[in-house]
């Protein structure tokens, strides 16, 4: 149901004669669906029994299905923006997450190429991919001298 449809049944309910409604047997044997309300003229129609029913009962049905109809798509409305909120920010995570791996495998890479060099006794290529991996000043990992 769209919000156009549920505000054309709140505006035939806001307009229908108030209730109570109460059914009255009429001399043909069928039914009168009346409102309680001391201005009305006329039965609604003869009728059936079980349709009667239904009648009387829709003029305070009707404003409370309306009621939970407007719970329910406010209820609806809220879970919607929590779920885009959600999917927004795992994205976030999953992007955050997916740069993380990126950058572990960009330093693994790094300190094998290092380790590699070190055991061929290429210490100085090995520190200038491990400063320049890490971002630190070339002399970070050179001993000091005494």
């Amino acid at each position: 149901m769209n919000s156009d449809q549920l505000n054309a049944i709140k505006e035939r309910a806001e307009k229908a004669t108030p209730g109570p409604w109460v059914i009255e047997e009429s001399r043909y044997g069928s039914y009168n669906a009346v409102s309680v309300d001391t201005n009305y003229d006329f039965p609604a129609c003869l009728m059936k029994l079980d349709n009667a029913l239904f009648v009387t009962k829709a003029r305070e049905d009707i404003p409370q299905l309306v009621a939970e109809v407007d719970r329910l798509q406010s209820e609806l409305e809220s879970a919607v923006e929590h779920a885009d909120y959600r999917i927004k920010y795992s994205g976030q995570l999953s992007t955050e997450l997916a740069t993380s791996y990126d950058e572990i495998d960009r330093l693994k890479s790094a300190i094998t190429y290092a380790c590699e060099m070190f055991s061929i006794g290429e210490s100085r290529k090995a520190n200038d991919k491990l400063t320049e991996a890490l971002g630190v000043p070339h002399d970070y990992f050179e001993e000091e001298s005494e």
